[in-house]
């Protein structure tokens, strides 16, 4: 699958979106994505079965060119949303519920260093970020994977192990293979903690997703 694809709507309309990322909650399937239409931005599609979806908003409203969401449900109940924007700087924002609407809360909070395709979770009581690292600003490697850490999701620093993953993917039955491309972190959790690291991968000819197990190590802080 590429960027853009199609979605479906109930009404048997569609639009073109990217970058999308899902939450489950409550019983419901929340779709964030970037769109590709003439409303670019950040949106929300409700679905109870990942099939049929039904838009929430037309679009987030947040600032131009906002993309590469990842949203966080707070023990509270709070809603953090990650995104970055043409410049690849980083900005939080906030919402009340996954109903609400959200507001700014911490911007560029990388000072400057670009990343995109963030994925963000909550691991017993701290923050971790995977994203890549467009020009090599935190791992000195090109579009590597990098992790950071928070105590409060808005003040981050890398990981003291900040390579989360690199270009070369290694098989059970031992053979290798050195991507061009691999982007688009996201985890599958089991009880709460992450098991699972999918990418997206381009090999010079075909794009592909990697599914690869994992163990997370929680003293990397820095």
């Amino acid at each position: 699958m590429k960027n853009p694809f199609l979605i479906i709507l109930d009404d048997n309309s569609h639009v073109e979106i990217g970058d999308p990322y899902i939450l489950r909650f409550n019983g419901k399937y929340y779709l964030y994505c970037s769109t590709c239409d003439d409303l670019e931005g950040i949106r929300c599609f409700i679905s109870d079965d990942l099939v049929n979806f039904e838009r929430k908003d037309d679009p987030i409203d947040l600032p131009a060119n906002a993309n590469n969401p990842s949203v966080v449900v707070l023990p509270t109940g709070k809603i953090l949303l990650y995104f970055r924007d043409g410049e690849l700087k980083v900005t939080v924002a906030k919402a009340d519920s996954l109903e609400s609407g959200f507001r700014l809360l911490a911007y560029d909070i990388f000072d400057g260093k670009r990343a995109e395709d963030m994925f963000v979770f909550v691991h017993n009581s701290k923050f971790y970020m995977v994203a890549e690292d467009n020009v090599a600003e935190f791992t000195g490697h090109e579009r590597f994977g990098f992790m950071a850490t928070s105590n409060d999701g808005m003040n981050w620093e890398p990981a003291k192990e900040v390579i989360a993953y690199d270009h070369t993917i290694k098989f059970e039955d031992g053979s290798e293979l050195k991507a061009q491309r691999r982007e688009r972190p996201q985890f599958v959790f089991e009880n709460g903690k992450p098991v699972c690291l999918f990418t997206a991968v381009y090999d010079g000819e075909n794009t592909f997703n990697v599914a690869q197990a994992i163990e997370l190590k929680e003293k990397t802080d820095a």
